[in-house]
């Protein structure tokens, strides 16, 4: 990894707009989640529940892999 003077802004400046781009992501996923629930389809939140959890489990899954690697 090359070293410059502005590294540190380029690696603040990517960490931030990830961690962003993330949270958007994320709160806009609940927040459909909240209305399908209000409208009674607990079919269809259930299944974006389900996909949350099983992309925690993943993502375990794949930080524990990588460590033993």
């Amino acid at each position: 990894m090359k070293h410059t003077a502005g590294g540190a802004q380029d690696f603040n400046a990517i960490v931030g707009v990830g961690f962003l781009g993330a949270y958007t992501t994320f709160s806009t996923e609940e927040w459909h989640t909240l209305g399908l629930l209000r409208k009674n389809a607990s079919v269809e939140a259930f299944n974006v529940l389900g996909s949350l959890c099983a992309s925690l489990v993943l993502a375990a899954l794949g930080l524990w892999i990588g460590s033993l690697l």
